[in-house]
């Protein structure tokens, strides 16, 4: 695995796969997968000189299994409370949401890590449930990937195209009603096969 395959991009700021023993194992053994067993380095880039600074990491407990994964997440001392950890995970999720094999990013944090339930809410976690291992309590965040929506898009186009054919053959009325009809069923068929993909991925019907 190449380390730089994956870069993921934000403001300033790269998450980059950096090599793990397990990650060379399954690239050397001709596995797409190893990416999800490396360590995803958190680097800022300074505006004015560009200098890069390794800040944090994000690593994945595996891959995805029935359309989540599970993430962990640290960002060193001393470069706490700059925002550094919420846009990674926003940068991050937006990422994995768009590759289309991930509907749920989850992630678990000691009770009262106040700074890292700070990051996950800033990037829109939802509190899911308290659990308890060894002795100790933790909660579990998640982030849905939101269900698509083609059909308003699709309606709007519609009613546009509509609009113009319309004017084009002297029958506005006639030309809006036929684009309507079809941009409106575009939509709800792009909206029905991606909510099919959703739930053949999840094996759930929500």
């Amino acid at each position: 695995m190449k380390k730089n395959s994956y870069t993921i991009t934000s403001d300033n700021m790269e998450i980059i796969p950096v090599p793990t023993d397990r990650s060379r194992e399954l690239s050397d053994s001709g596995s797409k997968d190893g990416f999800w067993y490396a360590d995803w380095e958190i680097i800022t880039i300074d505006r004015y000189d560009k200098s890069r600074t390794g800040v944090g990491v994000i690593r994945f407990e595996d891959k995805p299994v029935l359309g989540k994964v599970v993430i962990s997440f640290e960002v060193e001392e001393r470069y706490r409370d700059r925002g550094y950890a919420s846009q990674a995970l926003k940068a991050l999720t937006k990422w994995l949401f768009w590759r289309g094999d991930v509907y749920e990013v989850e992630a678990t944090v000691v009770l009262e890590n106040d700074p890292a339930i700070h990051a996950l809410l800033n990037a829109q976690f939802i509190y899911r449930r308290m659990e308890h291992e060894d002795g100790v309590k933790k909660e579990i965040y998640s982030i849905t990937k939101p269900k698509s929506s083609w059909s308003g898009l699709y309606l709007f186009v519609g009613i546009i195209a509509g609009l113009t054919i319309g004017i084009l053959v002297a029958n506005i009325l006639m030309g809006i009603i036929a684009g309507v009809i079809a941009g409106l069923g575009l939509g709800v068929w792009l909206d029905s096969k991606n909510l099919k993909k959703r739930q053949d991925v999840t094996g759930r019907k929500d």
